[in-house]
């Protein structure tokens, strides 16, 4: 990619650099001549080591992705967030929407930050300097890059397992793993839809009456 090409031409030339700097300082014009020492006898042939078995990939490293199989997934749209006193913890609160499933609220336990964060935003509430999320998703337009959209895929041991999808400079569409509520709070920052697995929203699903009565500030 250009970018990645910009670096690794910087580098290179980075290292030329420093080993023209670092090279034999220049002798003094009255320096002894040096005797020739013997030939050194040959050291014997070590066998080649096997090649370095490849790294495993970096999970922090954006991996080419495919679009979602949208027949498994359904929209939703992060409509609370806040401190739920019936469970003693704060939560986010996802519902479905659209016409396949619609009105299925899924909670989803967080931190406080993560909650605050998230209902300044559905608030339309702004803070006196960038907050992370808003950061990152200048960040991400600066390099000519957009985020397309999250997406909940699976739960593990009561965790849910997401992943922010973005296009780069040349169009590719990449993704990266992510905590829920990083990529419900990324998406509603850059007006991005968020899409959950129905194996989730069977799993984790409620009905929707009576859920947001229960969230505060």
């Amino acid at each position: 990619m250009k970018t990645s090409l910009f670096f690794a031409e910087s580098i290179l030339l980075i290292s030329l650099v420093g080993c023209a700097a670092t090279g034999p300082a220049p002798g003094s014009g009255d320096a002894e001549p040096v005797a020739p020492q013997a030939a050194a006898e040959p050291e014997e042939e070590t066998p080649e080591a096997d090649p370095p078995e490849a790294e495993a990939a970096d999970p922090d490293t954006p991996e080419a992705a495919k679009p979602l199989d949208m027949k498994n997934f359904l929209e939703a749209e992060a409509f609370e967030a806040g401190f739920d006193p019936r469970v003693g913890s704060y939560l986010m609160l996802l519902r479905t929407v659209g016409s396949r499933g619609a009105g299925v609220v899924v909670p989803i336990f967080v931190g406080d930050r993560e909650a605050q964060t998230l209902r300044m935003k559905l608030q339309g509430e702004l803070s006196m300097r960038p907050m992370t999320h808003d950061l990152t998703v200048a960040f991400v337009g600066k390099l000519n890059a957009r985020i397309e959209y999250a997406a909940i895929e699976a739960m593990q041991e009561g965790v849910f397992l997401a992943r922010i999808f973005f296009r780069d400079a040349d169009g590719n569409l990449l993704s990266l793993d992510s905590r829920a509520s990083d990529a419900i709070i990324l998406a509603v920052t850059a007006g991005r839809k968020i899409y959950i697995h129905r194996d989730v929203v069977k799993a984790a699903g409620l009905q929707q009456e009576g859920a947001e009565e229960s969230i505060s500030a």
